[in-house]
């Protein structure tokens, strides 16, 4: 019962927040055919494309890996089906 419990108030939480449920990956890309696609599946609010890429770095004498994230444009027009951003 407390595994129930704890993924119905993670899943209040994360929809309260507005994070998202559900993380589609692509080594290849996407095309907007295929983002139109994942925005018309039933109970799809929003599709937030971006791009991201893991780079080495130098931080003086250290060598990190760190993340570079797109974030999507808050001018960018959405598309047909509610807040679909578009590339």
């Amino acid at each position: 019962m407390t595994g129930r419990d704890m993924r119905l108030s993670a899943d209040e939480f994360y929809d309260a927040q507005g994070l998202y449920d559900v993380r589609v990956v692509s080594t290849l890309g996407f095309e907007q055919a295929d983002i139109d696609r994942l925005a018309a599946i039933e109970g799809v609010e929003k599709v937030l494309p971006a791009r991201s890429v893991d780079v080495m770095a130098t931080m003086g004498s250290t060598r990190v890996v760190t993340r570079v994230m797109e974030l999507p444009s808050t001018t960018t027009a959405a598309s047909q089906k509610n807040d679909v951003t578009e590339k």
